[in-house]
């Protein structure tokens, strides 16, 4: 497979300013925009929550509609673009006001890459270099929820191993809740789900384990005072699938009782290095392998979630699209949003 399509999912947390309440809510956040686009209005709090978040939908879609959001410096951009079919406009942004949901798919990629264009089929004619202004785009699959009573939100975004557009996207999402005086950029934070984080620990084997401390070698050598400081890195890998999380514990006592021997310097054992971490692969599937402190007994990580496993795939990479769309929704309902949210039945309004 040329480019393996994945599914991240986002925090988003509003932050207020110091002069503001640090129980504000996505309501707040919605009058405050409301009231920017329309300073006419007199009484926020006559405008209904529908019209609120209809004001913050088209906030939203005026931003990216056939417009791109460009970061200069990772030389990326993306955008929404809208079509116009028999007379009337057709865009891939969703917007529901009964889920507090906005999902679509954006096009993004990256520009000013130097790179030449050529035909496969016709390798003896000459190529196009891309110049400036041409961008190299693919299809992306987002979903954002904003409940108007909490103060955090969820953002899910599908991407590529080799191509993602998270890195830009997000920024986009985090100004959209900054308004000056009242909010800063809100507050990002990768997110992986307890049950997801379990399923992925019962079917995965431990691949590699990592040792680093620094350490100062003092030595003589005729006559002369030798004294350097030291990175020490060992790295241990498994050649095959015996290790598990199960069975750790022993392993890793074992492996830790090792022995680094350094002139002039007491011996010293990998279990008491400064730094130690392993890191978890699932049998039998691509995965990238997850990274967690081989120190700690809670084990935290945040494995990638491969949409190959959930859903169909085309050959090229691209994910079926209603397929992806309904395996997210499902997994923000179903598992996703209880963790996030436990403290109520997430009844919004």
């Amino acid at each position: 497979m040329s480019k393996n399509p994945k599914v991240e999912f986002y925090k988003i947390i509003l932050h207020p300013t110091p002069s503001t309440s640090n129980d504000i809510t996505f309501k707040d956040v919605y009058q405050k925009i409301y009231l920017n686009l329309k300073p006419e209005e007199e009484n926020i709090e006559s405008i209904s929550n529908n019209d609120l978040k209809r004001n913050f939908n088209q906030h939203f879609f005026n931003s990216i509609d056939n417009k791109f959001q460009r970061d200069s410096r990772k030389r990326k951009a993306f955008y929404s673009k809208s079509i116009k079919i028999d007379g009337s406009i057709t865009n891939p942004i969703k917007f529901s006001l009964a889920s507090s949901t906005i999902s679509g798919l954006i096009k993004g990629g990256d520009y000013d890459t130097g790179k030449d264009l050529g035909d496969i089929g016709k390798p003896e004619d000459d190529t196009e270099p891309l110049d400036e202004s041409n961008i190299l785009l693919d299809n992306f699959y987002f979903s954002l929820y904003t409940p108007l009573n909490k103060n955090i939100a969820i953002l899910a975004i599908h991407s590529y191993t080799k191509d993602q557009i998270a890195d830009v996207f997000t920024p986009f999402i985090s100004k959209l809740f900054r308004i000056p005086g009242f909010t800063y950029n809100a507050m990002l934070e990768s997110f992986m789900p307890k049950e997801m984080q379990e399923n992925f620990k019962k079917t995965s084997i431990v691949k590699q384990l990592n040792y680093s401390n620094r350490v100062i070698v003092n030595d003589i050598e005729d006559g002369v005072i030798m004294n350097e400081e030291f990175s020490i890195k060992i790295e241990i890998n498994s050649l095959g699938e015996q290790i598990n999380l199960k069975n750790l514990p022993l392993w890793k006592k074992k492996i830790g009782e090792s022995i680094l021997g350094l002139p002039n310097r007491p011996e010293k054992s990998l279990g008491s290095f400064n730094k130690q971490t392993g890191y978890l692969k699932s049998k039998g599937g691509v995965t990238t392998p997850a990274s967690f402190q081989l120190d700690k007994n809670d084990i935290d990580i945040k494995p990638t979630i491969f949409l190959k496993n959930y859903i169909r795939v085309e050959e090229n990479g691209i994910p079926d699209w209603p397929q992806l769309e309904s395996f997210i929704n499902k997994t923000l309902e179903e598992i996703v949003k209880p963790e996030v949210y436990p403290e109520d039945n997430l009844n919004e309004d």
